[in-house]
């Protein structure tokens, strides 16, 4: 009895203290909402179960922030605006807890570090906007009951609120002058090959 009363105190500790991951303030549901941009999320590529959840995370945490036009993904051809997202995660694996978790099948929980780093380019038509980085860093509990899904789903939305903060903070889609640069850039190629 006093087993399983020690079982149930761990795992209920692990599920308290878990460390949720850190984020940004930013606006959602705005009156007034940034155009439509195309997200391509690590190339298009999902080559593992753990790169397909970020990229759903990544999806999502954008598209539950209502702030933009419409979000399509891997296709840039519909919109001027594209995400070019790059993710790669860098967790310490302890080999003690990893063989704790496995000789107690999974009952007395340990933990492990993540961390996560994203890379964001925000591409106008071919030409590059803006070029952000941001990390995020947690401590996961394995246990019997974890869903590591939803973990991949906390570090996504954390890097998400940075980058939206980011753009709200410096009003990237409101006329900024990279855009004008851009657009005359575009107009002297145009007046360029018209003379030639």
């Amino acid at each position: 009895m006093k087993i399983v009363v020690l079982t149930l105190v761990l795992l209920l500790s692990a599920c308290e203290s878990s460390q949720i991951y850190q984020k940004a303030p930013y606006k959602t549901n705005i009156a007034k909402k940034y155009p439509a941009v195309s997200i391509i999320v690590n190339d298009g590529l999902y080559d593992s179960f753990k790169q397909v959840r970020m990229h759903q995370g990544i999806v999502k945490s954008l598209r539950k922030a209502n702030v933009f036009k419409r979000i399509s993904v891997n296709n840039n051809t519909i919109t001027s605006f594209t995400f070019d997202i790059r993710i790669q995660e860098n967790s310490e694996e302890n080999f003690v807890g990893i063989m704790i978790l496995a000789l107690t099948l999974g009952l007395i929980p340990t933990e492990r570090k993540r961390h996560f780093d994203m890379d964001v380019t925000i591409l106008y038509k071919n030409s590059i906007l803006k070029k952000l980085h941001y990390s995020t860093d947690g401590t996961e509990l394995l246990y019997i009951g974890n869903n590591f899904a939803t973990t991949i789903h906390q570090a996504m939305d954390s890097l998400v609120s940075y980058l939206l903060s980011d753009i709200e903070k410096e009003k990237v889609f409101e006329g900024t002058s990279i855009l004008k640069k851009i657009k005359k850039k575009e107009m002297k190629r145009i007046i360029h090959l018209s003379i030639v």
